[in-house]
């Protein structure tokens, strides 16, 4: 059974240009599975993008030591499985906004051909990028959300994904800022960027005010 249909529907709401890219893309080779927990596990290159024995309980740690009261933004670098935004989805409901980059279009359809995550794209605010988007791109997804900017930007590593992320511009030009007396959140290493259109919208927020910004990854 692939859950592809009902999660593309449902990841249209909000992601209507990566829902249409997903559909158009390759799944990626790899080995896929099912862990003793009931979740979906992948392997891909050698890279396991989740745990073969416990997917879920790995996920719900990662998600665990996200402090959601001090951000209202969480920015995941790598979809990979999908079972972490899942479970960061279900703290943080719909009091943020979560940003995922993930570059791969034919990783990204793999997951949601594995798992079910129709309920998460319905309930809560998740944005997907592909590394692909502009500044006029993130600033139509952003209109409205100036509050998550002010409340705080976490930055959530998905250490299996950060090969594939790492490249990516958008990391370093337009999602995330990085330095200066602004900066506070964060969250795992391995990823060293330099801040952009992120700190570009909060300044025209509310110019003048100290807003917390992530202290970067690495």
């Amino acid at each position: 059974m692939t859950h592809l249909a009902a999660n593309l529907e449902a990841l249209s709401r909000l992601n209507p240009k990566i829902a249409e890219r997903v559909a158009a893309a390759e799944p990626v080779p790899c080995e896929v599975g099912i862990a003793k927990d009931g979740a979906a596990w992948i392997e891909s290159g050698g890279v396991a993008q989740c745990s073969r024995k416990e997917p879920l309980r790995e996920a719900l740690h990662l998600a665990e030591s996200v402090d959601i009261i001090r951000a209202g933004l969480f920015v995941v670098l790598g979809f990979g499985a999908g079972h972490h935004i899942t479970e960061l989805a279900q703290r943080v409901q719909r009091a943020g906004i979560i940003v995922v980059l993930e570059p791969d279009m034919g990783m990204l359809r793999r997951a949601l051909e594995l798992t079910d995550f129709s309920a998460v794209f319905r309930s809560c605010v998740v944005y997907i990028c592909d590394g692909t988007e502009g500044e006029g791109d993130l600033a139509a997804m952003y209109h409205g959300c100036e509050s998550a900017f002010i409340a705080g930007v976490s930055i959530i590593r998905h250490a299996p994904s950060i090969e594939r992320v790492a490249p990516v511009p958008i990391v370093g030009e337009a999602l995330v800022g990085v330095g200066g007396p602004r900066d506070r959140s964060r969250h795992g290493a391995g990823v060293h960027t330099v801040g952009g259109t992120a700190r570009m919208m909060v300044e025209q927020v509310d110019e003048g005010h100290q807003h917390p910004l992530p202290g970067g990854i690495g």
